[in-house]
């Protein structure tokens, strides 16, 4: 019997120190994710609609999400910590302009992260951190690749 391929979720949006993690990086979007500054303008990651095709999921920019939530780590920052108005835009850090989260040992942690990536670096920074379910359960849809 074949095990299904675990899919690989990618971050893509930090917003109040929730990790946003997609299974369609390429693709992911959000409401006013190419407009500047990102903390007043941008939405969270649009999700996979149900009601929908997946055609139509996919057109629209929308993915599964999954979430990782921590408790800040002294000294982590996001792009938006060191201007009044940042310069970045969601699809600006998506395409490597900043990282989505800084700490001085731990360095940088860029759009396209894994889940497992992102709870090694969280650990570094010294961060408490889990993935957040809804309801106490993951969507079926999803295979487990969390961090151990």
């Amino acid at each position: 019997m074949n095990k299904p391929i675990p899919k690989t979720f990618k971050l893509c949006y930090v917003r109040d120190n929730i990790l946003y993690f997609t299974d369609d990086f390429e693709h992911q979007w959000g409401d006013d994710w190419d407009d500047a500054p990102y903390e007043y303008n941008a939405g969270e990651p649009y999700e996979w609609a149900d009601d929908w095709t997946p055609e139509q999921n996919r057109k629209h920019g929308h993915a599964h999400i999954r979430y990782i939530a921590y408790v800040n780590g002294y000294g982590v920052c996001e792009p938006k910590d060191s201007y009044c108005n940042s310069p970045y835009s969601v699809e600006a850090i998506n395409k490597g302009a900043a990282a989505w989260l800084y700490h001085e040992t731990a360095g940088g942690l860029r759009a396209g992260a894994t889940m497992e990536e992102a709870g090694k670096w969280l650990d570094v920074a010294g961060a408490l951190w889990g993935e957040l379910t809804i309801g106490g359960k993951r969507n079926e849809n999803q295979t487990d690749n969390s961090p151990k």
